[in-house]
């Protein structure tokens, strides 16, 4: 049985290109994986990227010098003035769905973070078409995807960058991997 999945992933990259996915036993997943066993399950994180609710001026946030070093309890957090005045920020992810595993995170960013992501995208970056596909074939058009797609890196501006920060606190990862 073995020699024949062997078999089976050569020919099936050999024809798609693509690697086999269903190759037992898998490996252990790297990452936090939260369970979803129940509708309705909550999982609690508490991180000290706290949102912005105030939009710091636009000349300091293009001036502010982002560390690309993990922070530290003792850190100071950037622009602070213009967060939430709680030094931390309890977030919960509530299931929804148990398969596919599917969680709702209400206040995951503030009204000031989508405003200042709107921003950065209808003024420095293009919208370009949704594609469909991998990285290794992207289809150039598909009559169904309607949608407009752009990628705002982290380090873009502070605020950015926090969004990122606690999305590595959600996932309970190394911040560094999401760069």
């Amino acid at each position: 049985k073995h020699l024949y999945n062997l078999q089976f992933m050569d020919k099936y990259k050999e024809f798609t290109g693509n690697e086999w996915l269903a190759f037992y036993p898998r490996d252990p997943p790297r990452h936090k994986i939260w369970p979803a066993d129940y509708f309705g399950q909550e999982h609690r994180v508490q991180t000290s990227e706290t949102q912005f609710v105030a939009m710091p001026p636009w000349e300091e946030l293009r001036s502010y010098e982002l560390d690309h070093q993990k922070r530290k309890e003792s850190d100071e957090i950037p622009l602070r003035q213009y967060r939430s005045p709680e030094p931390t920020m309890d977030i919960t992810l509530t299931a929804v769905s148990c398969a596919p595993r599917i969680f709702e995170i209400q206040n995951f960013i503030s009204h000031t973070e989508a405003d200042h992501i709107l921003m950065l995208t209808n003024r420095t970056h293009d919208l370009r078409p949704s594609t469909t596909g991998d990285s290794r074939r992207p289809s150039d058009h598909d009559n169904t995807r309607t949608s407009l797609n752009t990628w705002v890196d982290r380090e873009e501006s502070p605020i950015i960058d926090a969004i990122y920060r606690r999305v590595a606190d959600l996932l309970e990862m190394d911040e560094a991997l999401l760069r």
